[in-house]
């Protein structure tokens, strides 16, 4: 739990600053040095010899995919053929949805021959990665000319972010009424204040907030901030119901996760093909609301059902919550990443990247604060995912009114 918390904040909190360095030095240039951080990274996880160094490991693995993932959908806008760059979104969004559904069975079965192996597993991955982006990613031209983005707004936004991830995520363990849960939040607030002033002062703000003028990138990022909720909760919900309710394994828990990563590359390669003039508001609503609707059938039955019928009750509406997603997520990220100009495609994509990560720690931290200690029935998880359903229809309803707005 301690792993996953400080992966998370640390990765939330360095997103939009990673995102203003890749436009301002090259995207393949910060790409590469984020993969090559989190590579190196694994390995010291690897070797770590305590669980405190393990944790440090973690947080530079974290500062290394903080940097490489708004850089690696910035090269994905700035390098797509004319035309394709919607296509190239979806193929990015899937890439990293099958790749989150794949990662719960890898784990599950290397953690049965030795737990370093997970991190170790990285190292030929990441050394064959860098040689392949060397060799075959292009240069992207960037503003040479631009100035550095100011240090004292970069370490706010980390502050503020890493400020409020840390209340949220340590709020089930300290409580509400904590005075280290209200310390988080004063300096969250205070943290998001100062940056609101300096933003207006400086040269080179590290996140434009101009952005947000644009109705579609606000609506974007809204919407992947329920959508981020949601999926996060469903997927620790469910491995948690399956492990620690049903005494599932590890790897049955991942193989019983895995089945809606294929309907979400299905629907995501098919559905601007079945739906053509559809655009991709118009498509991420339709996502959103089918996603609303495996989450309720999943509920309800549930509910109305005894023992452990994952086939019955589980798994059709874990594919059609997969299918909503594979609409959905991609088509949101195209929604903002098309309403940002390509100058700064990769600090644009940070923001809705950090949007979906603060949603899901928002989502994960609300999971765990109403389970408590009490796993043994399906009882909280029932309501916990009863306001997933609403999530997903709060994300189709925002993302709906930018697609009207399109229309317009």
């Amino acid at each position: 739990r301690v792993l996953f918390r400080s992966y998370a904040i640390v990765f939330g909190a360095f997103l939009i600053p990673a995102g203003r360095i890749a436009d301002r030095f090259g995207r393949k240039g910060v790409f590469l040095a984020g993969l090559a951080i989190f590579t190196s990274a694994s390995a010291w996880c690897a070797l770590s010899p305590t669980v405190w160094m393990l944790v440090a490991a973690r947080c530079v693995q974290a500062v290394g995919a903080a940097i490489l993932v708004p850089a690696s959908l910035g090269l994905v806008l700035t390098t797509a053929p004319e035309g394709r760059s919607a296509h190239q979104v979806r193929v990015w969004a899937i890439t990293a949805s099958v790749a989150a559904a794949a990662g719960p069975v890898v784990g599950g079965l290397l953690t049965q021959v030795h737990w370093s192996l997970v991190f170790l597993i990285n190292l030929p991955i990441g050394l064959v990665c860098l040689v392949a982006a060397v060799r075959l990613v292009p240069s992207v031209i960037h503003d040479r000319a631009g100035h550095i983005p100011d240090p004292v707004e970069s370490l706010l936004v980390v502050v503020a972010i890493g400020a409020l991830s840390t209340g949220l995520v340590k709020e089930p363990e300290w409580g509400w009424g904590d005075s280290r849960t209200m310390a988080a939040w004063i300096l969250a607030v205070l943290a998001g204040l100062a940056f609101l002033v300096v933003n207006r002062r400086v040269a080179t703000p590290v996140v434009d907030l101009a952005l947000f003028r644009d109705r579609r990138f606000a609506a974007a990022n809204t919407a992947m901030l329920f959508a981020g909720a949601a999926m996060g909760t469903e997927l620790l919900g469910l491995s948690l119901l399956l492990q620690q309710s049903w005494h599932w394994s590890p790897i049955a828990t991942g193989l019983g996760l895995a089945p809606s990563a294929v309907t979400t590359f299905v629907a995501a390669q098919l559905g601007p093909r079945l739906l053509p003039r559809m655009k991709p508001p118009a498509m991420a609503a339709l996502g959103c609301c089918i996603s609303a609707v495996g989450q309720g059938a999943m509920v309800l039955a549930l509910h109305s059902m005894h023992g452990h019928p994952y086939v019955v009750a589980i798994l059709p509406a874990w594919l059609v919550i997969g299918l909503g997603g594979g609409f959905a997520i991609p088509a949101i990220i195209g929604t903002g990443a098309a309403s940002v100009a390509a100058h700064a495609s990769a600090s644009g994509s940070a923001v809705v990247q950090m949007s979906r990560q603060i949603g899901s720690v928002i989502g994960t931290a609300t999971l765990v604060a109403i389970l408590g200690t009490t796993v043994g029935t399906t009882t909280p998880f029932l309501t916990t995912w009863s306001g997933t359903t609403a999530l997903w229809l709060l994300a189709g309803a925002t993302i709906a009114i930018a697609a009207r707005q399109e229309r317009a």
